[in-house]
């Protein structure tokens, strides 16, 4: 007697499924059969079949997904059919289908005035989105996920006015879609596991309240938008890559990054921390690159770089340190190498003052290499760029404390 079913007559084209979504169910057998309908197929879980078809040695139908974080079952019992002889088949099969998280919409003004509003997710992939203002005047989110590839998007102006969101999730590989003015005048909070997480954060995050991030171990982007004001992010081991754009901490906002070891990479855009603004970054150890785009600490801010064991490379754009226009006082750079036997190199282009190095090699292997421009000068109060290292400090002053060529400036102690 024939069997009819192989070792797997029932396939679909995507297994892994969420909320609501449908896949095609292949039931394919290896000779023609009779009798086979659609009340064959059982199903265990909340989904449902629809347009079932075929003929002979191939049907399909397709199922849609009803519950979240759920395995369902397809199957077709022992003597549903015959073949072409009227044998029937002798042995049932199934197909396992993992149905995956919540996928959701949240409209504008989800909770306001007040109002508290608790979401609770899945272990699975979990899809939520929320409209424009999703916490505003007192209103209060709070997204409790476990886990998984979640893809959560937030639209513009979220936990406004005294209002608050706060995301807590576990491992996975996440991403989180934030638009502008998140936690103005309110707080913003993402509190997640280890995962290749992407974070994309809209312009003026943090103004007048608080943003922060705080991820585990994991290769890891950042992307943070225009003119971010209070922004805190903390994250684990990792090659992790900082894209941010100009204008970050301005106007005496504070922008802080605290990451791990590994091989890091940022991208800091034009004016960062000025007008008494603050930008510091502390890494683990590992490679760095760091580039700085001009007028970095203009006007009274800071900028404060403190890395760990390995080479770090720096490049600044015109202006680093320095208010341009003469009439407004300067701000400070800080570059802390860390106590290593690996050279750094600093590259500056265009006026530059107030630069302090900090905390290089004391071995003889170790080198700083300072490279400036023909058109190099210091600044007016006189203090350009200081290396420091216990009680010594030599300051290069001036085009002629360059010797007034381009070539490296190369510092062994």
């Amino acid at each position: 007697m024939d069997h009819f079913f192989g070792s797997s007559p029932i396939t679909a084209d995507d297994d892994t499924l969420t909320l609501n979504q449908s896949t095609t169910l292949n039931f394919n057998f290896s000779e023609d059969v009779n009798g086979f309908t659609s009340g064959d197929i059982s199903l265990s879980g909340n989904g449902s079949l629809t347009n079932f078809s075929g003929s002979g040695a191939s049907y399909t139908a397709s199922y849609t997904a009803a519950g979240s974080d759920e395995t369902d079952t397809v199957s077709v019992a022992a003597g549903a059919f015959t073949d072409g002889v009227g044998q029937s088949n002798t042995e049932s099969s199934s197909k396992n289908l993992a149905v995956g998280g919540l996928v959701e919409n949240y409209g504008n003004y989800f909770s306001a005035f007040g109002a508290t509003e608790v979401i609770t997710g899945t272990s699975s992939r979990d899809e939520l989105t929320f409209d424009e203002y999703a916490a505003y005047d007192g209103g209060s989110i709070a997204v409790n996920a476990h886990g998984g590839d979640d893809h959560i998007t937030f639209g513009h102006y979220a936990a406004q006015y005294a209002a608050s969101i706060t995301i807590n999730n576990l491992d996975g590989d996440q991403r989180y879609d934030v638009g502008g003015w998140a936690g103005r005048s309110g707080s913003f909070s993402i509190n997640t596991g280890n995962g290749e997480h992407v974070f994309s954060i809209g312009y003026k995050a943090g103004v007048a309240g608080q943003f922060s991030i705080n991820a585990g171990d994991g290769s890891q982007s950042y992307y943070l938008g225009a003119e971010a004001s209070n922004v805190s992010i903390t994250a684990g081991d990792g090659d992790q890559f900082f894209d941010i754009e100009r204008n970050a901490g301005q106007t005496n906002g504070n922008v802080s990054i605290d990451v791990g070891d590994g091989n890091q990479t940022f991208k800091i855009g034009l004016k960062a921390a000025q007008f008494g603004g603050n930008l510091s970054i502390t890494t683990g150890d590992g490679n760095q690159i760091f580039t700085i785009e001009e007028e970095a600490a203009r006007n009274n801010g800071t900028v404060s770089i403190i890395s760990g064991v390995g080479s770090s490379t720096f490049t600044f754009g015109v202006n680093a340190g320095i208010e341009p226009n003469g009439s407004e006082v300067h701000g400070t750079i800080i570059l802390d190498l860390g106590l290593d036997t690996d050279a750094d190199s600093i590259s500056f282009d265009g006026l530059v003052g107030n630069i302090f190095i900090q905390n290089y090699s004391i071995t003889y292997d170790d080198k700083v290499d300072v490279v400036v421009p023909s058109t190099w000068s210091g600044t007016d109060n006189g203090t350009d760029i200081v290396f420091t290292q216990s009680d010594q400090t030599i300051t290069f002053e001036g085009l002629g404390g360059v010797g007034g060529s381009t070539d490296p400036l190369e510092y062994f102690m």
